[in-house]
């Protein structure tokens, strides 16, 4: 584990570009101590902490033509256009699973970088820490 820290942008489908990254960070076993991702990074962040190689470029383009998923379709019927069910239920529960046991096993801090809407701040809030 190299002592370093480590942020991931959002962008929705333009983070595809870092999902590719964390699959070669990946390949080479290099994971950092401090891990920060926005957005689409922090959902990268967590296929690359329970070290499922390719499976962030797979949630990204395997279901663009499912209408659940990343759609007008699904923002007229939830109000949200990537489904938020789709995305965070189905395709880590039922579709393309994702590893909760090793997520839970990593060694390595991770932030998820929000905003605050009252001050237009970021705020960085603990989503896993190293014990």
């Amino acid at each position: 584990m190299i002592k370093a820290g480590l942020v991931v942008e959002g962008g929705g489908m333009r983070g595809v570009y870092a999902a590719g990254v964390l699959d070669f960070f990946m390949e080479k076993d290099l994971y950092c101590t401090n891990n920060y991702g926005v957005s689409a990074g922090a959902c990268h962040l967590c296929s690359y902490l329970s070290k499922q190689n390719k499976r962030a470029f797979r949630v990204n383009v395997n279901y663009l033509q499912d209408k659940r998923y990343c759609s007008v379709r699904s923002l007229i019927k939830t109000g949200d256009l990537f489904g938020a069910e789709m995305l965070y239920d189905i395709i880590p529960n039922q579709l393309d699973l994702f590893d909760y046991d090793a997520f839970k096993n990593n060694n390595a801090n991770f932030y998820s970088v929000i905003t605050n809407i009252n001050t237009g701040k970021p705020e960085y809030i603990k989503i896993y820490t190293i014990y």
